[in-house]
This record gives C-alpha cells, structure tokens and sequence, in this order.
C-alpha cells in the first residue's frame, strides 16, 4: 500500500511522513541520551523507479548523439517521470502507472502532484513539455513527439530542430525539478 499518514511525534510541531510499506523498508532507529525510536522512511518504490529511469537517462545521455534523438530521450523520461508522479499521485500500484491507457498524462492533474510533492517547477513549463494543444511554431515536446511517432511530419521534425534548445531547457528542467525530490524522505 502506498501513501503516507502524517505522523506528529512528541515535542514536534511539524508533521513527520509515514510511509505505508512493507516491513522490510521501515525500521526503527534508536536516538542517543534515551531519546524514544524515531520510524525512518525508506524511499518509496516510486522514487525506486524514479532513480531506476533517471540513471538510465543519464547512462544514454552520454552517448547519445543528435539533436532529435536528444529530444527523444529527454520526451520519453519527463513522461516516464510524469507517469510516476500521477501513480504516485493518485495511489495506483506501480504494476498499473505504465501498462497503456491506465493512467494519462492530464496537464491539471501533473501539475497537483507536482504541487503536492514540492517539485519546484513552474506551470509554464510543464505546459511547454506536455500541453495537448499548440499551433505550429509554439507547439509542446508532447505535441511535436507525437507528432514525429505517429506520422513523421515534417514540420513537427523542422520545429524541434528549430526551437531544441528551448525544449530541451524545459524538459531538463523538469528532470531536474524531479531527481532533486527522488531520493528518501520526500513526499513520492
């Protein structure tokens, strides 16, 4: 089971997250000078997966070469990343956030979860990365990757060539924004 129940232990104003996992990935941790336990969170199977996709962007990365095939790799790990997120999100088992259909990228409820797991990126960026609409020349990378995977237009091509390094700022900002909470203790 997935999630977190906020945990207010003595003496603490703050809530503290409790992660609702298995046995073998929380444990307790004793405090020096007869302090009470404290529970310690260990990352969450979504931050796993998360970690799992942000090193096998990094290992391609540095070999990958292109200018769309760089946008490639950036689209597909800011939708991996976002499917993570909504899973998280919305409590889905993590079997369920990548089999097609079960759960869509919807651009209000990205930005909840971002909002909800502290990711430190800004609506127009997730809107440059993956709003449905857009009109030729200010198209989002969801836009103009659909468009190359399902059709191979070639004004779709033209335009990520043309803007790449705006995109590719957007989506790297992404990544970033989400390796930066994918370690244990956060909030997904």
């Amino acid at each position: 089971m997935s999630g977190h129940v906020p945990f207010v232990p003595p003496m603490m104003s703050q809530p503290m997250h409790i992660w609702h996992q298995p046995a073998s990935t929380a444990y307790l941790h004793s405090q020096p000078l007869g302090m009470p336990p404290a529970l310690v969170a260990l990352p969450s199977v979504y931050q796993l997966r998360a970690s799992d996709a942000l090193a096998l962007f990094d290992e391609q990365m540095a070999t990958t070469t292109g200018d769309y095939a760089i946008f490639d790799l950036h689209i597909t790990c800011c939708n991996t990343l976002a499917n993570i997120l909504l899973g998280s999100h919305n409590a889905k088992a993590l079997s369920e956030v990548f089999r097609r259909g079960s759960l869509p990228i919807k651009l209000e409820r990205l930005k909840l979860a971002a909002r909800r797991f502290h990711i430190r990126i800004t609506d127009d960026t997730l809107e440059e990365i993956f709003h449905d609409e857009g009109r030729p020349g200010r198209r989002s990378c969801r836009k103009l990757r659909n468009g190359m995977d399902h059709g191979m237009h070639r004004d779709h091509l033209a335009e990520i060539l043309k803007r790449h390094a705006e995109l590719i700022a957007h989506m790297a900002a992404f990544i970033s924004a989400v390796r930066s909470r994918s370690d244990g203790g956060h909030l997904f």
